[in-house]
């Protein structure tokens, strides 16, 4: 599973192919956004992750689409004060240092000549359950 999880990330990055499942522009979506704000915005994932990795990705009809199905979850968290307008708005905020910091560590790894992929694999067995 590891392996074609690994080749779908390489075709959708370097081939440019359109995964069904939305991993690869998912991905792209969460990274970009640590990157320019430092932490998630939880509310701009959805609609960069289908609409297209930029602010304006919202206005896309495939956007649109996802976050109509959504809005029912969104109110509940709203009513049931799990989700907080604001944040969802306006993003969470950290100190200006600690941003220049999470940029200076994105712009270290983009400006390496290749990436690096480690396949790991854990093996082992299930502990048996002991009763005393």
């Amino acid at each position: 599973m590891g392996q074609i999880m690994r080749l779908r990330r390489i075709a959708g990055s370097e081939e440019h192919i359109m995964d069904a499942n939305n991993g690869h522009r998912h991905e792209q979506a969460f990274s970009s956004l640590i990157r320019d704000n430092g932490l998630l915005h939880e509310a701009e994932l959805l609609p960069r992750s289908y609409g297209g990795d930029s602010w304006f990705g919202k206005f896309h009809p495939a956007a649109g689409k996802e976050l109509a199905s959504s809005l029912s979850i969104v109110l509940r968290g709203v009513l049931r004060r799990k989700i907080s307008p604001k944040i969802a708005i306006f993003g969470h905020k950290i100190p200006k240092s600690d941003l220049d910091s999470v940029k200076r560590i994105y712009q270290i790894v983009e400006s390496r000549p290749q990436r690096y992929e480690l396949n790991l694999y854990v093996a082992g067995e299930d502990e048996e359950e002991t009763t005393t």
